[in-house]
């Protein structure tokens, strides 16, 4: 079971006007990549910058989400993987 931060995350991410549901809830991990905003997701969850961080990275240290970074940090993503949606899902449903 993810933590209530790791959960909060992992909703920003679902629930993402970014997303390819446009905001809506996902129906599979397809619709769970955004791009990387940390101050955005910091605002938006009510952390600091460095507590986004350290949760986006027990996330991808447990195998439930992943980054994108690119050269530019403006286009890097986050995203699900399929064990994080499963995860996810389970912890909230519909």
């Amino acid at each position: 079971m993810m933590t209530e931060r790791q959960n909060a995350v992992m909703n920003w991410i679902a629930f993402n006007e970014m997303t390819p549901c446009n905001g809506a809830r996902p129906e599979s991990v397809d619709d769970t990549h955004v791009y990387l905003w940390i101050d955005e997701i910091s605002n938006d969850c009510g952390f600091t910058v460095n507590e986004t961080k350290g949760v986006i990275g027990s996330l991808v240290e447990a195998g439930l989400a992943y980054t994108n970074p690119e050269s530019n940090p403006d286009d890097s993503g986050l995203g699900m993987t399929e064990q994080g949606f499963a995860a996810w899902a389970a912890q909230n449903p519909a």
